[in-house]
């Protein structure tokens, strides 16, 4: 299981100390959202609200927190997005006779992935290949579980 993606609610302090504000932002009146891109995150900054988000595998990045016109201090972290992959490919038809009852979704015709609906408030979604996204996930702790219990719902082709 590999951690792809992390989203942090922060504070936004400009140079002088103060809490950035939409009366000391130039751009703010300007633009509904600003994006800042780094090497190792982006920040979504929302003007009219005064609210961000970091994604990025590293926000923590001390060359890249420094590269911004402004400093960010991670308050909370809100969700992860994680993948992995299983050795063998799922057999779809067999793992959703096992789970009959386990709020699991397969419309082809929509997404190409089962959806387990099961793990509130991730979203997991299963290829055929085998590999597996989670989505919303609170930490790297719970993401092991996840993937340790389906391997347990799963059925692979041998």
């Amino acid at each position: 299981m590999r951690i792809t993606n992390s989203n942090w609610k922060v504070n936004i302090i400009v140079n002088d100390g103060t809490p950035l504000t939409s009366g000391n932002c130039k751009q703010c009146k300007q633009f509904n959202m600003l994006v800042y891109k780094t090497h190792c995150f982006k920040l979504l900054l929302f003007p009219t609200s005064m609210k961000a988000r970091v994604m990025g595998k590293r926000p923590n990045c001390h060359k890249c927190m420094n590269s911004l016109p402004f400093k960010i201090r991670l308050t909370r972290l809100m969700s992860h997005s994680a993948t992995h992959e299983f050795p063998k490919c799922v057999n779809f038809h067999k793992t959703l006779l096992k789970n009959i009852a386990g709020n699991v979704e397969y419309e082809p015709e929509i997404f190409p992935a089962m959806r387990f609906r099961s793990y509130v408030p991730a979203c997991v979604n299963v290829f055929h290949s085998g590999k597996v996204t989670l989505l919303g996930v609170k930490s790297e702790q719970q993401a092991n579980n996840i993937i340790l219990e389906l391997e347990t719902r799963l059925c692979f082709d041998s």
